[in-house]
């Protein structure tokens, strides 16, 4: 990362500040990008951590038209907000995916996955011999992730 000036013009804490955002944006930005976002797109952050937050930072810069975030801490929905939300779900389970439906009318156009521990949300189960299938749907956005089965 190239910054204007010299080293020595900035100190340890300002370049640590630095390489921290350069990580963390560049996460967000990434899923964003992954996800195709466009103008006018309604978009779904999953995860409200630094990565998250940067996720919707992107997803502003983008265009999109709706950033619903998905943060159950009032400080983080806060930062959210500030940095572009315009929706919050604090709810979770059953109740939280109704509620996403519900304020993206009936699925979002993009969905960033920032959780720290997303677990295992398959969307589209294939069969060892069906790999190409699976990597397939994946780069057309027919799935969210695929599941390999191998037997034997």
């Amino acid at each position: 990362m190239k910054i204007p000036g010299k080293p020595e013009d900035y100190s340890e804490g300002m370049l640590k500040s630095l390489l921290t955002l350069s990580d963390v944006m560049a996460t967000g930005y990434h899923a964003a990008c992954a996800a195709r976002v466009q103008p006018g797109d309604t978009v779904i952050v999953l995860g409200d951590g630094a990565v998250g937050q940067c996720g919707i930072i992107a997803a502003k810069m983008m265009g999109a038209k709706r950033i619903i975030s998905t943060s159950c801490h009032e400080d983080r929905r806060a930062l959210a907000q500030e940095f572009g939300a315009t929706d919050n779900v604090a709810e979770r389970g059953d109740e939280g995916v109704a509620k996403l439906l519900e304020l993206s009318d009936g699925g979002a156009d993009a969905v960033l996955d920032a959780q720290i521990n997303p677990g295992k949300v398959f969307t589209q189960t294939f069969g060892l011999d069906q790999i190409q299938q699976a990597y397939e749907a994946m780069d057309q956005r027919k799935t969210i992730k695929s599941y390999l089965i191998v037997e034997g």
